[in-house]
């Protein structure tokens, strides 16, 4: 079995090869996964753990329909999850996540479906605001990304379809 110190060593001679980056504090990656906005979902996935899941304004990023600059990448992450501050990271604490609605999988990270991301948009408004949250709604209807009846459903299903459905009606 090799010691601590021998595999110490191999992971500085990558580092220093270029085969890996440090992310963090014991989290290493190769370079390769790091380019572009998937990179960076992986790096925001790798400094959290799991269970985390992209969301809200990065999710919009990700799906063409937000076009704000937005300072890190927005993560979604149970309650009592412990994560340094990080500025390249903003996280989104939820006492009941429900992992299992609206949120698939992709080949190096999660992120929270079309219609959860919009019905999340409105239900976190103090952190991402009104306008930004109806801006996005209208904008994945007028390219049919989706429907209201899509969206009103995964609302639903999140126990938020009283709030959003006055949106939703207006449009």
């Amino acid at each position: 079995m090799a010691s601590s110190r021998t595999k110490y060593r191999k992971i500085a001679e990558k580092i220093t090869s270029g085969d890996l980056v440090r992310v963090g504090k014991g989290v290493y990656a190769k370079p390769s996964d790091l380019e572009g906005l998937d990179g960076d979902f992986y790096r925001a996935t790798l400094l959290c753990g799991h269970p985390s899941a992209i969301c809200l304004l990065s999710a919009l990023k990700y799906y063409g329909l937000s076009e704000q600059i937005f300072g890190g990448t927005w993560v979604l992450l149970p309650y009592t999850a412990y994560l340094t501050r990080k500025k390249v990271l903003r996280p989104v604490r939820s006492r009941r996540p429900q992992w299992k609605t609206g949120i698939i999988s992709k080949s190096k990270f999660k992120i929270t479906t079309l219609e959860r991301t919009l019905v999340d948009v409105f239900r976190y408004h103090r952190l991402i605001g009104i306008p930004s949250a109806i801006d996005a709604l209208k904008r994945a209807l007028k390219e049919k990304q989706t429907t209201k009846s899509k969206v009103f459903e995964m609302a639903k299903k999140l126990n938020y379809s009283k709030q959003i459905l006055p949106y939703l009606e207006a449009l």
